[in-house]
């Protein structure tokens, strides 16, 4: 018998060698526990954890297999959850609290994974879900954030965390997007939809839990975030934002877009935005000019001079070159009265000259170059020309405000007595003087009951001719 070299009975080849065959009954075993367990999970599993499972398989196609861990576990669980384990240094940030970084960062998850594959909570009532720590510090950052047609801002917020998630540990430092989304519970009134302050926070807090989330994933798997692309300033406005900006950037180039952004930013209180929106419909064709009207009239009509004013521009505008029609004239007086009302000095300078060329006011016309009262021949002393209205339909048109009743007023006029204790405020009424009335024009709808303060706007129901606001108070 040959000897064989030692140098191979030491070391044999490598299908003799015992722990060799040993290590592959082991693979082979923990295989078979692997397939034994799904099985047992397959058999056993309910319907929504099948259809959970399903979404992972989906989920991985998109990051990778960076998650199976944490999905594993959650089918064990039953669940889609993942627990948050939050320690926030938040002295000056208050607000901040872990049910609102959960839903930012479910948000995240969603958006890389798929809706309902991972939910992060800020609670944990089975005691198995599987763990994300957090430890992180806030502070408010130079980002400004307001809400659709809102000029209310809110300071961003930054956060600087130590991550641990899936046996991984690293340090992540984010802040919101310039743009984000959140959710918040809506009140039980059905005509305020508009978030409180704290939830507007809350949404800022969910926007940087959201970047947080962003950057867990971009560690754990092969996702990458998109990256943000350039907004449509007219799409910006539409959606309720700086729709004065927006069109002071597209105004040279586009001003038909211009025009209608500006409009937008006037019915959501800018009132400079009324006055730009006026000389452009005033420059622009005849349908541009009666829609901007229309609007700017109801932006008048939530107590916005500048508004008013702006809607008398462009009914007051010359068209091909011919001067406003009596008519034009006579529904611009009521528009310029309501500006005055409100105190707007072009206005006031403005209603001069328009209450001279009127033909039933131009009486009063003495009280508005610095006069304390003006004669007329038919309604005695005048001590004002004010805005009001005078019936439930009435949108509002120019009264007369005298010391004495008219003799004899014509069926189509409204006298109004009012003891000085009960006189409308807003009024200057003369020394010596006990009752005054007030002279107008009678209009469809009931005659109003009771004169009610100008409120300013802004309401659920912002046209404004239901008031009967006799005489604005400003």
């Amino acid at each position: 018998m040959t000897e064989l070299p030692q140098a191979i009975i030491e070391n044999p080849p490598l299908h003799r060698r015992p722990w060799v065959r040993k290590l592959g009954i082991m693979v082979a075993v923990v295989a078979g526990l692997f397939v034994a367990k799904h099985l047992w999970h397959a058999a056993w599993r309910s319907d929504a954890n099948k259809h959970l499972e399903k979404a992972q398989d989906e989920a991985r196609t998109r990051v990778g297999r960076g998650l199976d861990e944490l999905f594993e576990r959650q089918l064990d669980n039953d669940d889609n959850l993942l627990l948050l384990v939050a320690t926030f240094e938040a002295k000056r940030t208050p607000y901040v609290t872990d049910a609102d970084c959960a839903i930012g960062l479910t948000a995240a998850f969603a958006e890389a994974l798929g809706k309902g594959v991972v939910a992060v909570a800020s609670d944990d009532w089975k005691g198995e879900t599987p763990h994300l720590g957090v430890t992180a510090t806030f502070a408010p950052t130079d980002q400004v954030f307001q809400l659709p047609h809102s000029d209310q801002t809110f300071s961003g917020l930054s956060m600087s965390a130590e991550v641990t998630f899936l046996g991984k540990a690293f340090h992540v430092d984010v802040r919101p997007a310039d743009e984000l989304e959140f959710s918040y519970l809506r009140s039980f009134d059905p005509f305020d939809g508009r978030a409180s302050e704290s939830q507007v926070k809350g949404g800022i807090v969910q926007g940087t839990c959201r970047q947080l989330g962003y950057s867990i994933l971009e560690k754990a798997t092969t996702w990458r975030r998109p990256k943000p692309t350039r907004r449509d300033p007219v799409k910006e406005c539409e959606d309720g934002f700086g729709c004065r900006d927006k069109a002071d950037q597209v105004v040279a180039h586009d001003p038909i877009a211009a025009a209608k952004m500006y409009l937008a930013a006037c019915e959501d209180s800018d009132e400079d935005a009324c006055l730009r929106a006026a000389e452009l419909a005033v420059s622009s064709g005849h349908d541009d000019r009666a829609s901007a009207e229309f609007q700017l009239e109801l932006a008048c009509s939530r107590d916005l001079a500048k508004a008013c004013v702006a809607a008398a521009r462009v009914l007051l505008a010359p068209t091909a070159g011919k001067p406003p029609s009596d008519d034009e004239r006579e529904e611009a007086l009521p528009l310029i009265l309501r500006g005055c009302d409100l105190g707007n000095p072009e206005a006031c300078a403005t209603a001069g000259p328009l209450v001279k060329q009127s033909k039933r006011f131009a009486e009063a016309a003495p009280l508005f170059t610095g006069g304390k009262s003006a004669r007329s021949k038919i309604y005695g002393s005048i001590f004002a020309l004010k805005w009001g209205q005078w019936t439930s339909l009435d949108s509002g048109q120019p009264t007369l405000w005298v010391t004495k009743e008219p003799a004899h007023p014509d069926q189509d006029t409204i006298v109004m007595r009012y003891d000085r204790s009960e006189a409308p405020k807003g009024l200057a009424i003369p020394d010596n003087v006990d009752v005054v009335y007030a002279i107008a024009t009678k209009t469809m709808g009931d005659r109003c009951a009771a004169c009610k303060p100008s409120g300013g706007g802004g309401g659920a129901y912002s046209f404004r001719a239901l008031d009967c606001v006799c005489v604005i108070a400003h």
